[in-house]
């Protein structure tokens, strides 16, 4: 590589490096940018890293927007992203909270590559701080971890048969030759 090529190239690695190296922590995001974390939010839940958590609510998903909402809440000594699904669709589930409020939350976590936790959020409880007595909770994701906002064939359930298989049961498509409807 001639002198002249290096230099350049060089140069891109220290500014790619230098970007990389940035503090992960400056504000908390409320809006999930995916690649920010490499996290697939839709699919990225591991029912293995199951646990619950509980904390206060120290940012809050801005209205309206397309990304994934995150309610971000500290709990003990760590923060926690909790994302709670489509902007649109958490929106639409009418669970009111407000910062400070304690939350209890159970989900997958995972570390993104951003340094930050995040918790594919399966339940959410809000317990409201602010005077309101009784408790709120919104279930977004089922017991296996698929989200309900990709629910697209409402008509269709799936269960699982004796031998482990999933099979499917109502619905307008049922499982005929290499997926064609019987007649």
């Amino acid at each position: 590589m001639k002198s002249g090529r290096l230099f350049p190239a060089l140069l891109a690695i220290i500014l790619i490096g230098g970007a990389a190296a940035s503090p992960a922590f400056a504000e908390p995001e409320t809006r999930a940018d995916a690649g920010k974390s490499g996290l697939n939010f839709n699919s990225g839940y591991d029912v293995n890293t199951v646990s619950t958590v509980t904390g206060r609510v120290i940012a809050l998903p801005e209205p309206g927007g397309s990304g994934h909402a995150v309610i971000v809440i500290q709990a003990r000594d760590e923060r926690i992203n909790l994302v709670v699904g489509p902007g649109q669709f958490w929106e639409k589930q009418g669970l009111a909270v407000s910062m400070g409020d304690e939350v209890m939350a159970r989900g997958s976590v995972a570390q993104g590559r951003d340094g930050n936790t995040y918790m594919f959020t399966q339940k959410i409880e809000c317990r409201q701080t602010g005077g309101s007595s009784g408790a709120s909770t919104v279930t977004l994701r089922n017991e296996r971890g698929a989200p309900l906002w990709m629910d697209r064939h409402p008509a269709m359930t799936r269960e699982h048969g004796g031998d482990g298989r999933m099979r499917d049961r109502g619905g307008m498509m049922r499982g005929g030759e290499r997926g064609m409807m019987r007649r």
